[in-house]
């Protein structure tokens, strides 16, 4: 009959319902790091965290202002991403001669 639900849906539905429940406890568990931590960590300075963030590169949340992060997620991401390198111009002062 339409509209029944068996008893095998039902528990497949639960089933996962339960997984995902189990993925968010797992993320809430977890502790949030700072910038400088996070910095530590990784073994770059604050600035380029900050930067990372500016340029939104790296997960991140802001809670109330402050930049927090999840270091799993953040090395995960950065294990994941890999990044090309960057070319920069250089800049010269304005009136200097080649």
């Amino acid at each position: 009959m339409k509209g029944e639900v068996s008893v095998t849906n039902l528990v497949r539905g639960l089933e996962g319902v339960a997984a995902r429940m189990s993925e968010a406890t797992d993320t809430i568990d977890e502790k949030l790091v700072g910038v400088q931590q996070l910095a530590a960590l990784t073994g770059v300075s604050p600035s380029t965290i900050r930067r990372l963030v500016r340029e939104r590169r790296i997960p991140f949340l802001r809670i109330r202002g402050s930049i927090r992060f999840s270091p799993r997620k953040v090395l995960e991401f950065l294990a994941v991403e890999p990044r090309p390198p960057v070319r920069r111009r250089r800049v010269r002062p304005k009136g200097v001669a080649r």
